[in-house]
């Protein structure tokens, strides 16, 4: 050590309430040398000690990382929930209830797990990620499971997140292409959830949206297949459609379905229904069906200006659509547009059910095959000007040709093709469920052997329905492709 004087500094250390005083000298030149020749030597010892790893060159920049659950969140959220601030009082709103459940049950649950399960299937169906698919098999595994339980407890049976799991698990199946049929029991689940939840589930936003989505998927399910619902629940109609067009349009849903299944059994034997002689209950029955036909053209009539869609010649939007036809190739003589996804929502369910209706009406009434000529030209210009032009009740043919007319006329604007205007792709978020209601109109469309559909239309029909199974993600549409 120097023999310099040193300067001392009082350092305190308390040891249990003890208080020391310690004076401690700062290192001179000498010292500092020693302790640094110590650190080196530990230093060379611990290199020698450890084995040498090979030098690699820096990277650039380290790799992001990518979470893919987030990605398909987003993707979910943007495509199936429709925004509450572009729903008016006549939408249908699909699930713009799930957000304030999913928020409210963040913590993992069968909810979260299902919509997890959802969004990753949709996802890995329209990018190729691998194991996207297996992750979301099993989030729905999961989901499966903890709602089983849920339904077993009385408690939690009737909750919103257990009818909104349910909802999901369906739509994880159609959208999965699952060819078991598992979504139809799954659907069946939600229409005996509804009847046990009550009236009290229209007394809240998200049991009023549930209500409706199960309720309306239900009836258009037994449209298609002439079947009565399982179980009619009881309703306040005033509180389920507070919008007098929507009540209008359900009422007239909920008649044909009952008429069509009553079809179903009326005429189960194979009678005629033009024969001559026909029991108390086919005459009743058609006397229901020409009412519900008259009552579904005087609603298109009825509805205000900003409800009606209006339509534009394909060439004018799309130019490849003349040369397609010069091909003797299909494309629609017109193109329909709409305000939104909303809008158009209401006039696929009337499309749907009109063309359901007039198969009816053909099937076991008595249908005029031979119109007049000028009929047949009021198609011809109803299909280039407007479509809320009503043809006479008696080219029945004729009409159900233009309603599959409608529905491809409408694919464009759902899909969002690209066209120089912009017209067709400014529907914004709801890509999805666009699908879905396309999926629905253009399996009526193909349903339909009552009228002769030109081959070229039914190949472009066909076309669509695999576009929406494979470009957007919606593997149920290839089951009718």
């Amino acid at each position: 050590m120097s023999a310099m004087a040193l300067q001392s500094v009082p350092v305190s250390f308390t040891f249990v309430n003890q208080t020391a005083s310690s004076v401690v000298a700062k290192p001179d030149e000498e010292d500092l040398a020693i302790i640094k020749s110590h650190a080196m030597r530990a230093v060379h010892r611990q290199r020698r000690a450890s084995p040498r790893k090979p030098v690699r060159p820096p990277k650039l920049a380290a790799p992001l990382a990518t979470d893919w659950e987030d990605f398909a969140l987003c993707k979910f959220f943007d495509d199936f929930v429709f925004p509450k601030e572009n729903a008016s009082g006549n939408a249908f709103r699909y699930l713009d209830f799930l957000p304030s459940i999913y928020k409210r049950d963040a913590r993992q649950s069968h909810l979260t797990d299902a919509v997890l399960a959802v969004a990753l299937v949709h996802f890995a169906n329209q990018r190729r990620v691998d194991g996207l698919n297996l992750r979301a098999r099993r989030k729905y595994a999961r989901s499966l499971n903890l709602v089983n339980r849920s339904l077993a407890n009385p408690v939690e049976k009737g909750s919103d997140e257990v009818l909104a799991t349910l909802c999901l698990l369906a739509k994880y199946e159609i959208i999965s292409g699952d060819e078991t049929g598992l979504w139809r029991s799954h659907e069946r689940g939600q229409a005996a959830l509804i009847n046990h939840r009550g009236k009290a589930q229209l007394q809240t936003e998200a049991g009023l949206g549930l209500f409706r989505l199960v309720w309306i998927r239900q009836q258009l399910n037994c449209i298609a297949q002439s079947a009565a619902p399982p179980e009619r629940p009881t309703f306040n109609w005033d509180a389920a459609f507070p919008s007098p067009h929507l009540k209008h349009l359900m009422l007239l849903v909920s008649r044909l379905v009952l008429g069509r299944s009553q079809a179903r059994e009326l005429f189960a034997d194979g009678y005629a229904a033009v024969a001559e002689e026909k029991t108390m209950e086919q005459l009743q029955w058609s006397h229901e069906v020409h009412s519900i036909n008259e009552d579904m053209l005087s609603f298109r009539q009825s509805l205000p200006l900003e409800l009606h869609h209006w339509s534009i010649s394909s060439c004018e939007v799309i130019h490849e659509a003349g040369r397609v036809r010069e091909a003797a190739e299909y494309f629609p003589v017109h193109l329909n547009l709409f305000h939104n996804l909303h809008h158009a929502s209401i006039w696929h369910i009337y499309t749907y059910c009109q063309i359901y209706l007039l198969q009816s009406l053909i099937q076991h009434t008595f249908p005029l095959n031979d119109c007049h000529h000028d009929a047949q030209q009021q198609v011809q210009e109803a299909s280039l000007t407007f479509t809320t032009t009503v043809l006479p009740d008696m080219c029945l043919h004729l009409r159900l040709q233009q309603a599959i007319d409608d529905v491809c006329a409408s694919v464009p604007f759902l899909l969002g093709w690209s066209d120089d205007a912009r017209f067709l792709n400014t529907a914004g978020r709801g890509r999805g469920i666009a699908c879905h209601y396309i999926i629905w109109v253009l399996a009526a469309a193909l349903s339909i052997r009552e009228v002769p559909v030109p081959k070229a239309q039914w190949e472009w029909i066909r076309a669509r329905l695999i576009e929406v199974g494979f470009l957007h993600g919606i593997r149920h549409a290839l089951v009718f492709a």
